[in-house]
């Protein structure tokens, strides 16, 4: 009996391990109401834990390079997803 519940320990912090590392980024700025919007929706749906925010900053005559290549628009909230997909 002590034999399955040290299995499920080891079960719990592989999956603990698992969680710390985000497979999908959100490209984000505190500035902006939609990034906001992708942020609360994701914790909403339980997913925040899988997403990894990366803050940058925008303006009109300055896009971010990062954001341009993942976005056409070169505007955020930008979502990549676990299989590189924007």
């Amino acid at each position: 009996m002590g034999h399955a519940q040290d299995e499920g320990l080891t079960t719990d912090s592989t999956d603990s391990r698992i969680q710390e590392t985000p497979p999908m980024q959100l490209f984000t700025n505190p500035n902006s109401p939609f990034a906001r919007k992708v942020s609360v929706s994701a914790l909403e749906l339980g997913l925040a834990g899988r997403i990894e925010s990366l803050e940058v900053s925008l303006t009109p005559v300055s896009p971010h390079a990062g954001v341009r290549e993942r976005n056409p628009l070169g505007k955020i909230p930008a979502l990549i997803t676990d299989d590189g997909e924007t």
